[in-house]
């Protein structure tokens, strides 16, 4: 997550002081796909984006393949339908899945093609769906893939996932549910579907075999309650059966306290605050007791902000909406005491993999490890633990100390 320099001059501090399967039979046809991609070659009329006014365009294209043939030779048809952003990133993303989308239909459609009657085609269309959740908006874009190998024969369809965070990057199931490591708990999410249907399933299916079906980087969409697998046909169960998705709600991922000393609601709207703390204490190792001061609590607040994609128009907006999370935090109005500049661009991150919790008079101790690197990045790794205590009150749960040890 790219971290913000946050810079509160006099202006902002006084105005918070103020208001304090494929055919066997059928052989190969020799084809050479073009070493680019289609949206990184000349063509004789680039395709033009339609603005929808919804925050993206749409991009459309249609190609017969191969492309270094006369049309009337063509052996396959691609078209699709794309969005494209504002963001550097989220085009980013798009031209990953272009470029994978033309590798599938070069390397394992199109020879095997049988253009006999009419062309065997990929045609990609997407959906575009919201989930409004603690830590902010995510966007699920969700690529709709119908292709056949035979031009009149059934169409198959995939699913291919991304899923923008609120601050516009991509992000993985890890990322979104912020579960540092949740293959182990998606794998028995379709387990659990798996034990009520067992003979629509393979029989010898094995954890292992189960997660490798599993895409939890672009084969998953989030909603509002609740996350969705998408699992290839034929990866788990037959052919015929075509793709499966698999539901369960947003609390399978939690830890096992959640819905025993805590429930799942409180919990979701309390972990955005503590993994703002934890990215705002974990570079330095630092924590605090009662109500952060000074920088500290600015890089909490930056840190919250950032994870939201928020942005503001001026400083009065900025108090504003400072003074109202450092409140719903900390339980207290802010006491902003000087200028304060806070967090470099380049820090790393560091975030929390929850592990238990336990009541002590009225408040709760949770602890854990502190982790290094992002929730579903290779590199994440515990680097110390930490333990927070939180109280809830009548306008919502606070945190009241956090300590890395």
């Amino acid at each position: 997550m790219k971290r913000s320099i946050i810079k509160i001059a006099a202006l902002v501090l006084a105005l918070l002081m103020a208001g304090c399967a494929q055919p066997a039979a059928q052989q190969p046809i020799d084809v050479t796909a073009p070493s680019e991609t289609p949206s990184a070659q000349q063509q004789e009329a680039q395709p033009q984006a339609v603005q929808t006014g919804d925050g993206y365009a749409i991009l459309s294209e249609e190609l017969l393949l191969p492309q270094d043939v006369p049309e009337e030779e063509a052996v396959y048809r691609l078209s699709y339908q794309v969005p494209q952003f504002e963001s550097e990133a989220s085009n980013a993303a798009v031209s990953v899945y272009l470029d994978e989308l033309y590798t599938r239909v070069t390397a394992e459609r199109m020879p095997y093609a049988d253009p006999v009657d009419s062309l065997p085609y990929t045609s990609v269309t997407f959906d575009v769906q919201k989930a409004e959740l603690p830590a902010g908006i995510y966007t699920n874009f969700i690529f709709i893939e119908e292709h056949s190998f035979a031009g009149e024969s059934e169409a198959q369809f995939d699913r291919h996932v991304i899923v923008m965070g609120p601050d516009g990057s991509e992000c993985s199931l890890a990322a979104v549910s912020g579960a540092y490591f949740p293959e182990d708990m998606a794998v028995q999410q379709v387990v659990n579907v798996i034990a009520y249907e067992p003979d629509s399933y393979y029989g010898d299916l094995t954890a292992d075999t189960i997660l490798s079906a599993l895409d939890l980087y672009n084969g998953f969409a989030v909603s509002d309650e609740a996350y969705t697998l998408f699992i290839p046909a034929g990866a788990i169960a037959p052919e015929e059966k075509g793709m499966v998705e698999i539901s369960f709600p947003h609390r399978a991922l939690y830890p096992g306290f959640v819905g025993d000393v805590m429930d799942e609601e409180d919990y979701s709207a309390l972990l955005p605050m503590l993994s703002a703390a934890a990215a705002a204490c974990g570079p330095d190792f630092t924590g605090f007791a009662g109500a952060p001061e000074g920088e500290l609590a600015a890089a909490i607040i930056g840190e919250y902000f950032d994870a939201q994609g928020l942005s503001f128009a001026d400083a009065a907006a900025y108090a504003a909406a400072y003074a109202d999370a450092y409140k719903a935090m900390f339980g207290i109005e802010a006491r902003p005491a000087g200028e304060v500049i806070a967090y470099e661009s380049d820090l790393p991150f560091y975030g929390v993999q929850w592990e238990d919790a336990h009541a002590d008079g009225e408040t709760l101790i949770l602890s854990g490890q502190l982790m290094s690197g992002a929730p579903g990045s290779s590199s994440a790794a515990p680097a110390a633990t930490v333990s927070a205590q939180v109280k809830e009150t009548g306008d919502g749960w606070i945190i009241q100390e956090f300590e890395i040890m």
